[in-house]
């Protein structure tokens, strides 16, 4: 029988964007060493998000998820969270269709 695993809440710590992709730094809720690659597992939430996993694993020195959105480029959302897009209070709800910083991204099992 499998040794049951613990789950690892990911914290967004900053975000990054590319041309093609939304890049979010994480950290651990709690320390831990992660040696060797681990897997990143999506919250149920992200069926509610723009947003599509390029394949991802998380170690010490990787502590990076990407995200492709699906329905425009990550500079429409880089522009809304700079506040430099008209019609800003239009917008804002379409912060819900990403992660922001502080919030949880998913998890790891370790």
């Amino acid at each position: 029988m499998p040794e049951s695993k613990e789950r690892i809440k990911l914290i967004v710590e900053s975000i990054e964007f590319t041309f093609f992709s939304i890049v979010y730094k994480v950290k651990t809720e709690k320390k831990i060493d992660l040696q060797n690659p681990t897997p990143f597992y999506c919250n149920n939430n992200i069926k509610n998000k723009d947003l599509l996993l390029k394949p991802t694993l998380i170690d010490n020195n990787n502590m990076e998820v990407i995200f492709t959105p699906n329905n425009v480029t990550p500079h429409y959302y880089e522009s809304i969270i700079k506040k430099i897009i008209k019609d800003l209070d239009e917008q804002v709800s379409e912060l819900n269709s990403i992660y922001i910083s502080g919030e949880e991204i998913g998890y790891i099992l370790v």
